[in-house]
């Protein structure tokens, strides 16, 4: 994994662009890591999972509004038998 300085990816951001496609770009700003530069892949699908796959929040309100469908479902089906 190649590292960089926040000034020097500003001064050389294509060098560095073509760099992330090989391995990811950790870059530093005042010593300390603040961020990666990677490819995203070029397959919408998999762009798509590689954007979402970091984000905890966002698969927990997918979990839990697949929880309601399922309830929701279940009530109209019970309503409807009752009728």
């Amino acid at each position: 994994m190649k590292t960089a300085t926040d000034v020097d990816v500003q001064s050389h951001f294509a060098d560095y662009l073509r760099d992330c496609e090989r391995e990811p770009v950790v870059i530093t700003g005042r010593g300390q890591p603040k961020t990666t530069l990677v490819t995203v892949p070029e397959d919408e699908e998999e762009r798509w999972r590689f954007l979402l796959s970091p984000t905890p929040a966002f698969w927990g309100r997918c979990e839990q509004a697949a929880q309601r469908s399922v309830k929701r479902a279940a009530f109209h089906m019970t309503s409807s038998w009752k009728e």
